[in-house]
């Protein structure tokens, strides 16, 4: 990698539990990588002191590492604490913890404090699955520990998809390295007939005790047979009993810690290398007794299978199987030829396992969290989302995924359940929505400061449910807040009430109410005041918005785009299958069962039609047994059809089956369900009330637009039967999202 100006460089951080010269796997993975990026960026790793001897700071080979502690073994306690303080100190441009635990912990808490920092958590022990572990560090915690980061490098697939599993974001698979030259220079030394070697701390975790248990019949059949193990750890007076129980004392030799550059030797001379784990990250030893030429045996656990394919570059044992090992080792030693078949197709693979390889590699995620920083990070705050039907989710659900794939990170917070969709490339926090109007609030609130801490904006897609806590937040934090307004949420509680759809939004906005309908009023006052900038999806509710007191230089109109309808049948196939007659009319309608929407009135004008004129509406809500019941009493049974609420995939048949798509409605902020007729085709019908006009000046040759409630010209008009027209669409929803981003972006950046 090529060397830059030390001013220009960035600083990484890499938090480590231990370092030099407490070395095993993840001690050696840091070393191997710093040692080839050390010229690229500032590098500091902080680690746990452990001994007093040991200084505080110091330079070694060119990098800065910094110890910190009190110099015993309770330093691994305070390492998540000691650490954070250290790591705030330097200001870094990322920082990387290695394993999950300490150096984990040590991440979840800087980010918590420093949420715009990225973040890169190496994922490494496969121990941290076992019960043991899960004791002392809850599930909810070890959960939290890998969503936190911004990404996640994993050694081997299991290790991934754990992350996978507890919500981590951006997981990336690349497995530790071997200096290879080391164990490859040794290769081709002579083997020690029935020599057996492991390599790896003494810890309950490796297996060791089951290991000596299967080399004790192993020792009867091969008296040259003998058994070393290089390490130290809590396990050895342990092992050390079984031995001596076992009668194993001149054949098993417990080696206690081995200089690095004695353990290729060692391994090389082996002709078995055997590690029976029970967890594992990945195994490195096991590659680097492939690249010494020493056939291995694992069990099959953790990262093991990654390393190990079973019969071809090694044999795999069950975990905990005595027996199962027993033979594996039996096989090995009694068969060169399978020894050397073993070692022969494991040397193919080795190349993967190159330290240069995977130093670029590490180097990409960090260029890629660099990239990512300096992208607008947007927080959308809805109140639903998929699978919940609707289209506010679709919306956020599609701007999410357009903005996730234009590199922006994005993270939503929502109102939901347990079906809430949470396996997404972004966050998704899902707020339950049990308990009062306060409590729900409140717990939005809190889940909305928890994302927005490392947002750049926060999007909120309505005045009062989201964009209340939203607003809030965005003051706390001095963050831009941006406001989507689809409609008078005031004017529409106030319809659901006794006599209240008399009243239309024009009438209803030219006066201040009292009680529940004032409060509401005044909260989406108060949030569109409170509001950068506000969004809204037609002029009609850009003029609405204005008449709430907030300036037009604030107002921006942004059509929004619907997904394609899904294909059907033909026409003719569809109304076949319905049995729908030649010359039969069918009127379509697709609103939700509220007052305004005007299907009272299109059922009563029904009877000034001929009789071969049909009504069906699709759409749920709480008016929709009052028009059934208005249907039976007006003797329409048969004429009428209110289908409650259906799929995609029925909206489309009868878009491609009717003649005319009827909108009756007294307001609409904009007809998406105009769009959607318009985009098979279908000739609209629509009042002149609130944004529905704008329908007929997008598409002027398929919509036409009469008197609201206006039972004349509406008879008249439907009388009058022509034909469909081509499907017509209106812009990608890829415009959608450029021209929300750069409205986002130009407060980002003012």
């Amino acid at each position: 990698m090529e060397s830059l100006p030390n001013a220009s460089k960035k600083r990484i951080v890499i938090l480590c539990l231990s370092y030099t010269p407490y070395i095993s796997g993840a001690e050696r993975f840091v070393v191997e990588v710093v040692k080839r990026i050390r010229h690229q960026y500032r590098v500091t790793v902080i680690t746990a002191r452990f001994d007093r001897r040991l200084p505080k700071q110091e330079m070694l080979d060119g990098v800065e590492v910094i110890r910190v502690g009190f110099g015993n073994w309770f330093d691994k306690f305070l390492y998540p604490f000691f650490s954070v303080f250290k790591t705030a100190a330097l200001n870094p441009d990322l920082v990387h913890g290695v394993v999950e635990s300490a150096a984990g912990g040590a991440l979840m808490i800087y980010k918590w404090f420093h949420p715009k920092t990225p973040t890169l958590l190496t994922l490494q022990s496969g121990s941290m699955d076992a019960p043991r572990i899960k004791r002392w560090l809850p599930d909810w915690l070890f959960a939290w520990i890998h969503r936190t980061p911004d990404a996640i490098h994993a050694i081997s697939k299991a290790l991934a998809d754990r992350a996978v599993r507890l919500g981590a974001k951006k997981v990336s698979i690349i497995p530790n390295g071997v200096e290879l030259t080391a164990f490859e220079k040794v290769r081709g030394t002579q083997k020690i007939p029935g020599s057996i070697v492991a390599v790896g701390r003494l810890h309950v975790d490796k297996g060791y005790d089951v290991l000596i248990q299967a080399f004790s019949k192993i020792a009867q059949k091969y008296s040259e047979a003998t058994l070393s193990i290089a390490g130290e750890g809590d396990e050895r007076a342990h092992l050390t009993h079984v031995i001596k129980t076992l009668g194993l004392e001149t054949r098993v030799k417990l080696l206690g810690n081995v200089p690095y550059q004695d353990i290729p030797p060692l391994i090389a001379r082996a002709e078995v290398f055997v590690v029976p784990s029970r967890a594992e990250g990945m195994g490195i030893v096991f590659v680097e007794a492939q690249a010494a030429g020493t056939a291995v045996i694992g069990s099959r656990t953790g990262g093991i299978p990654d390393v190990i394919q079973d019969g071809e570059t090694g044999l795999m044992v069950p975990v905990e199987d005595v027996e199962s090992l027993t033979q594996a080792m039996d096989r090995l030693l009694g068969e060169p030829s399978v020894r050397e078949e073993l070692v022969k197709q494991a040397s193919q693979n080795l190349s993967r396992y190159s330290w240069d390889q995977i130093a670029r590699e590490i180097d990409v995620i960090y260029q890629t969290c660099f990239h990512a920083s300096l992208k607008m990070r947007v927080l959308l705050c809805t109140g639903i989302y998929p699978p919940q039907g609707g289209g506010p989710a679709t919306y956020v659900r599609n701007f999410a995924q357009a903005s996730f794939e234009a590199g922006y990170p994005i993270s939503v917070v929502t109102y939901g359940d347990d079906t809430t969709e949470r396996h997404q490339p972004w966050p998704v926090s899902v707020v339950p929505r049990f308990g009062g109007p306060v409590i729900r609030y409140l717990r939005y609130t809190w889940h909305t400061f928890w994302q927005a801490r490392s947002t750049d904006v926060i999007y909120a897609q309505d005045a009062v449910s989201q964009g209340l806590p939203g607003a809030i937040v965005a003051g706390l934090l001095g963050k831009p807040f941006v406001l989507k307004v689809v409609g008078d949420y005031a004017w529409e509680i106030a319809q659901q009430m006794p006599g209240g759809h008399a009243e239309l939004l024009d009438a209803f906005l030219t006066r201040r109410h009292t009680g529940r309908i004032g409060w509401i009023e005044r909260i989406e006052r108060w949030v569109a005041r409170r509001a950068n900038a506000v969004i809204v999806p037609s002029r009609y509710l850009a003029t609405m918005v204005e008449r709430w007191g907030i300036v037009r230089e604030k107002i921006h109109v942004v059509y929004t785009q619907i997904a394609p309808l899904p294909k059907t049948a033909s026409r003719a196939e569809l109304r076949a299958r319905e049995g729908w007659k030649e010359g039969d009319v069918i009127l379509f309608t697709n609103v939700r069962a509220v007052p305004w929407k005007g299907v009272d009135f299109l059922v009563d004008i029904l009877q000034d039609l001929p009789s071969n004129y049909y009504l069906v509406h699709v759409g749920e809500g709480p008016e929709l047994a009052k028009w059934r019941t208005m249907v039976e009493d007006r003797g329409l049974s048969s004429r009428v059809r209110l289908l409650g609420r259906v799929d995609r995939h029925v909206v489309a048949e009868w878009c491609e089956m009717a003649d005319r798509f009827v909108l009756a409605s007294g307001y609409e902020g904009f007809a998406h369900v105009v769009v959607e007729a318009v985009s098979r085709g279908l000739p609209c019908v629509v009042s002149d009330q609130a944004g529905n006009p704008e329908a007929k000046e997008l598409f002027p040759e398929y919509v036409t637009v009469l008197p609201y409630l206006n039972r004349v010209a509406w008879t008249d008009e439907l009388r009058r039967l022509v034909p469909r027209h081509e499907p017509k669409m209106m812009k990608p929803f890829s415009e959608v999202v450029q021209q929300t981003h750069a409205i986002l972006k130009h407060l980002c950046t003012s």
